[in-house]
Formats: C-alpha cells, structure tokens, sequence
C-alpha cells in the first residue's frame, strides 16, 4: 500500500511495522526524567559540596574571590549539614534554569501534535481529506499520527477502488442504456415499417399522413393519396407458391420507391394493397405518375415473371384522389374516397387508375380568372 507519510521514514516496512509501546508514552517519561535529574542534582551536588571541603579548593576559591567571598562559597565556618544543603539548593536551581525550557519545548511540541491531530479529526469528520500526518514526533503523539495516517491512506484506497467500481458501474450502465435505446429505437421503426418491403406499415402511413393532412390544411396546400391494389395476385400466389407472391410484393413496392418522392410516404397496408400520399397540388400530374407506376410494375413484374405460366398477368388498379377534390376533412375520410376510386378501377377491368373528384367540373362556357371572380 502507497503511504503518503513514509518520506519521514526510511521505507513504507520500518513505518508499518512500528507498534505502540506504553513505556515510550511521554506519560511515563516525565516521571523518569524527574528522577533522572533529582540523581544528577543528589549526584552533582554531593561532587560539589566534598570538593569544597578540600583545602586546595578553599585557597583557590579565597585567591580568586577575596577572602570574604571565598570563605562564604567555600562555607568556612559553617556546618557541614548546612553547606551540603547549600550545595544540593545551588544544583537544583541551575538543574532547573537548564532542563525547563527542555520540558517546555517537550510539552510545547505534544500540544501541537495533539491540535494537529484535533485539526485532522475535524477536517475528516466534515468531508475533507486531511493532509498525512507527521509520525515523528515522540510519544503516543507520534502513534497516534501513525495510525491515523494508516486510517486516512486505507480509506483513500478504498474511495479511490470505490470510485473506480462507481466509473466502471456508470460506464456498463451507460451501454447497457445506449443498448437499450438501440434496441427501442429499432423495436419502433420495426413498429413502423414493414417487414416484407422496407415500406412504412399502416401505422406510420396514418401518423405520417395525419401530420401531412393537418399541415395542408394549416398552408391551403393540398395531399394526394394514390391507393394501390395488385391485380390477379391470388393466381401468382396458388399457382407460383407464397415465395413468387412475395417477390411480386416487393417488386411493387421497388415500383411505388422509384415513382415517389423521398418526403412522399408509401406504405405497404396488408396483403397486396398500397398507398402513396404526397403534397401535390394538382390531380393531372398524380395521374401521371400512376400511370408511370403501372408501367415500372408491369415492366418489374415481367421480368420477374419471365417463362411462368399464368392465366392471367399481374397488374395495377389505383385509386386517386386529393384532400380537396374530395372534400376529405380527415385522413380516413381520403383513404375512404380513393377506396372507392380503386373499387370503380377493379370494376371497370382493372389495370386502371380512376381519380374520385368531388368537385363539379366547370362548364365549357364558364368564366375563367377575373371574369370568374367578379
């Protein structure tokens, strides 16, 4: 494990393996050094006060503070019990002028080992990541530090193995959701589209051309719907088999592709039965491009046809009528009427496209432009 304190230390094993010792607590170290320094003060003192009681030293000690001093330091004249307790006072004083600031510094630096620790809790205990903290500081402090640091880079190794899996756990999601999307998306065009064909189906014919019905009737622009019906397509299925009957199927709709428009909307709507709907204003030129489908199919099927006996050829019967020309106020009421144009077409011998116009012709003599409108 990456321990983000081990550059106080000599390597990550030496930091690990330290373990707490209740002797090194600075709880136990002040009462040893206390007694230490009472030996030195018993030990230094009792070293003074017998040097003083030699001769040389008193003669020194007069030669270079006078007599008066002399005397009084080297305790002339007074009783030994006396000058021993002098001794021992005048080591303790120094002894103490010498180890406070030590004890001070000691005390002053656990303090601050104890704040920054404080400091550190908080920080974690509030959401924020606290800075490793220093282990080499004496005593439970520097334990303590060490533990805590042991705490901080596990749980930092765990968030990080946390925000990995969270990552990784977002990111299948993700895919999963864009697979799931994939799959919905591809679940409503099949909802749309016609299995056979590649056209749409009868419900997007009737979303489509709902939109398109409501937009002309918005911009006064009119919609042509072509209904198609194959002629003699039961005798291609008896006597071909449902295989041919489906090759004929999709040779007309090859047809309806090539004589529509791309925002034109051709739909297969069961069986052999189609429709076109297109924005176009004028019944003449739907006309034409019936009769252009018709000759795509016969061409289309012939080919596909070629050498088969059949009593009677495939062919195309087309309804055509328009939004206006019919008077339609809904799509269903356009899909009806060029219904009926296809019923009059199958009636009439089929192979044939019959246009439903609801709107009475003008006479021969009947004004036109201006004339018409004054």
């Amino acid at each position: 494990m990456s321990r983000p304190d081990a550059i106080h230390w000599r390597n990550t094993n030496q930091l690990s393996s330290r373990e707490f010792v209740p002797s090194h607590s600075i709880y136990q170290a002040l009462p040893r050094w206390v007694g230490f320094l009472l030996f030195v003060q018993w030990a230094l003192g009792s070293v003074i006060w017998l040097a003083l009681q030699l001769q040389p030293v008193r003669h020194q000690l007069v030669t270079l503070l006078g007599q008066r001093w002399g005397n009084f330091v080297g305790g002339v004249g007074v009783h030994p019990a006396v000058s021993f307790a002098a001794s021992q006072l005048a080591v303790m004083i120094m002894l103490q002028l010498a180890a406070l600031p030590l004890f001070r510094r000691a005390l002053r630096h656990h303090a601050a080992g104890l704040k920054e620790m404080s400091q550190a809790i908080r920080s974690m205990s509030n959401g924020i990541s606290p800075k490793p903290l220093v282990c080499g500081r004496p005593g439970e402090i520097g334990y303590l530090a060490l533990a805590f640091n042991d705490m901080i880079a596990r749980l930092a190794a765990n968030r990080k193995e946390l925000i990995e899996a969270n990552e990784s756990l977002e990111q299948r999601v993700a895919a999963r959701t864009k697979e799931l999307r994939a799959a919905a998306e591809k679940l409503e065009k099949m909802a749309r589209i016609d299995a056979l064909t590649g056209l749409s189906n009868r419900r997007a014919l009737m979303d489509e051309g709902d939109a398109k019905f409501a937009a002309s009737d918005r911009d006064g622009s009119d919609v042509v719907c072509l209904l198609v019906d194959l002629d003699n397509f039961k005798g291609v299925n008896d006597t071909l088999g449902h295989a041919a009957g489906d090759a004929l199927i999709c040779a007309a709709a090859e047809s309806l592709r090539s004589c529509s428009r791309p925002y034109d909307v051709a739909a297969r709507l069961g069986g052999d039965e189609f429709a076109i709907l297109m924005v176009l204003d004028d019944l003449n030129v739907a006309a034409s491009i019936a009769e252009r489908l018709q000759e795509d199919f016969q061409k289309r099927s012939t080919e596909l046809l070629d050498g088969q006996k059949l009593a009677k050829k495939p062919s195309m019967s087309i309804g055509i009528t328009s939004r206006k020309r019919s008077l339609s106020k809904t799509l269903e009421q356009l899909l009806a009427h060029a219904d009926g144009a296809l019923y009059q077409a199958k009636g009439e011998g089929k192979g044939r496209a019959r246009v439903y116009d609801a709107v009475p012709p003008l006479p021969a003599d009947a004004p036109q432009g201006p004339a018409a409108a004054a």
